[in-house]
């Protein structure tokens, strides 16, 4: 699966790339493939943006989220630091997305 995704990533393929990788290398149903794929994806979009952000000197960052359930709704817009937001793990199809808190 990981390989698969990177082989992805790395040929700047698009999520339907990855997500047809992912199908064609598993016994994952293209739904399953879609949601491992997109949970993935993700989780590596937040973790290069946040490093990126501590890497420019940002020491906070503001949780963007969706309201389609309470967990969400609860993060969204509240700030973190950079290493809280490290620690913070979205649930699978997750909409989490984080942006640097510049004031």
């Amino acid at each position: 699966v990981a390989q698969a995704l990177a082989d992805s990533i790395e040929s700047g393929g698009t999520i339907q790339d990855a997500i047809g990788a992912l199908a064609s290398a598993t016994t994952f149903d293209e739904a399953r493939a879609e949601l491992i794929a997109r949970t993935e994806l993700m989780d590596a979009y937040n973790g290069a943006a946040l490093g990126a952000y501590g890497n420019a000197g940002v020491a906070r960052v503001q949780a963007i989220d969706g309201d389609k359930d309470a967990e969400c709704a609860a993060r969204n817009g509240q700030e973190f630091s950079i290493d809280d937001a490290s620690g913070i793990e979205d649930h699978p199809n997750g909409t989490l997305d984080w942006v640097p808190v510049l004031a």
